[in-house]
């Protein structure tokens, strides 16, 4: 425990994962949430497990073990995602049933509990009721959490009025400041900053819907972005050519940076960010919060299946500009239509290269559960648009075979990156054999 300890005083997550205690495991602290053993078992652990038990000076037992551990992982990870499908469903079947087939044979005085037949048939459940964040309980248990640390002197019946109008009273102050221009307008600055400050203490959970501002938001394409997060500016000479260069890429030279008969000029004016929603999950600059500036991101290609990257946020602006309408039945050729964009610089970190290739094999081996290694370093600006943003990314700096390197591993909720099969290789193996793939 003294390893993964040490390695969380190394990790970097994003707002919404709930940190877990340094100290877990210990009597001092006591009891552990479900949130803070989700984080640990699926983040935490395999990291620390991966380097111990993955490197070839570990015995075949420990392979063993890991790779037992790893399926759990797998199975638990396809079980939180926020889609599900037949394939999705097969592939955590496939997943927890290997584990109680391995955990069985690698710990015999162990007892298979019912929670272990139950898991077997989560599969069906998603199948039958779809994703689990749509029909878990966690909501429910952070109320009745909340409910037992309120004294009720007894008193049955006047807690749940009392919970009823502070609801109906914080949903109509919500209604009130959105709805009401005039209060936005310098009067009550200093309440609206009280307000945020409340609202934004724990952005898990029911109160994900307050991770912007509570005042005027903006939706943009697939991305929600708050008045108070923005702020008018220029975009520097070289920022305006690559997005010149973006565009064209896209639209095949329609634009241009002066103005020009038949060709659309591109203006130098934008909305810069500091944060943003997208998806639903908030993302910021570097500057700004550094734990939610770390994404894997596709940069730009000639198709989808450019491979997603690690990186970090360094700038994000709002910018409108014309596009070429398709032509069409409706639309003739040189009409056009306005867009507004959100649009991410990011810096991507450098892959591993040359003789320290196979310095992270151990990681790659268990897939997206086990994530991947790149160097500290960053490498040239790229620019992209909120469509290219896949997820957030946990990082943990990490010493192997004498190079200071940063392990990755994407938290990626919608499986957009892989199929969730991912250790067919290991299907037929025996426990205690571990193959060098």
């Amino acid at each position: 425990m003294e390893s993964c300890w040490k390695s969380m005083s190394e990790t970097s997550l994003p707002s919404w994962v709930s940190g877990a205690p340094r100290n877990w495991g210990t009597a001092v602290h006591g009891k552990l949430s479900a949130d803070q053993w989700n984080v640990i078992a699926t983040i935490h652990l395999p990291f620390t497990l991966i380097s111990t038990w993955g490197v070839s000076s570990a015995s075949e037992r420990e392979k063993a073990m890991l790779d037992n551990y790893m399926d759990m992982v797998r199975a638990i990870e396809i079980a939180s995602l926020k889609i599900t499908s037949p394939e999705l469903a097969a592939g955590y079947t496939e997943s927890i049933l290997r584990y109680l087939r391995d955990f069985k044979t690698l710990f015999r005085d162990a007892m298979v509990k019912p929670v272990h037949h139950l898991a077997l048939h989560y599969g069906d459940v998603l199948l039958d009721y779809g994703p689990t964040p749509g029909h878990q309980a966690q909501p429910y248990e952070r109320y009745i959490h909340s409910f037992h640390q309120v004294p009720t002197n007894l008193k049955f019946g006047e807690l749940e009025s009392t919970l009823m109008r502070a609801s109906g009273r914080s949903a109509n102050l919500h209604a009130l400041i959105s709805d009401t221009p005039r209060l936005s307008s310098g009067i009550l600055d200093g309440f609206f900053d009280v307000v945020q400050e409340v609202l934004s203490r724990d952005t898990r959970g029911t109160r994900l819907a307050y991770m912007t501002n509570v005042t005027t938001l903006f939706s943009v394409e697939k991305a929600v972005y708050s008045t108070q997060d923005a702020s008018h500016g220029e975009l520097t000479p070289d920022l305006h050519a690559r997005l010149l260069a973006f565009l064209n890429a896209r639209h095949g030279d329609a634009h241009t940076m002066a103005p020009y008969p038949d060709i659309i000029p591109l203006s130098r004016s934008a909305r810069m960010v500091r944060r943003a929603a997208i998806r639903g999950i908030r993302y910021s600059i570097r500057s700004s919060a550094p734990n939610d500036s770390h994404i894997m991101f596709r940069p730009p290609g000639p198709s989808e299946s450019t491979a997603a990257l690690p990186g970090e946020i360094h700038q994000m602006f709002v910018h409108s500009h014309d596009i070429p309408t398709p032509i069409d039945d409706q639309h003739d050729e040189g009409e056009r239509q306005s867009v507004t964009s959100l649009l991410l610089v990011v810096r991507p970190f450098k892959a591993l290269a040359g003789q320290d290739i196979h310095l992270d094999a151990h990681f790659r081996r268990y897939g997206l559960p086990g994530g991947h290694c790149c160097y500290r370093d960053r490498g040239d600006e790229v620019l992209i648009d909120a469509s290219m943003v896949i997820c957030h990314a946990k990082t943990t700096l990490t010493l192997i075979e004498g190079r200071v390197l940063l392990h990755v591993k994407a938290l990626d909720r919608l499986m957009t990156l892989a199929t969730p099969i991912e250790s067919e290789s290991r299907e037929d193996e025996e426990p205690g054999t571990h193959s060098s793939s």
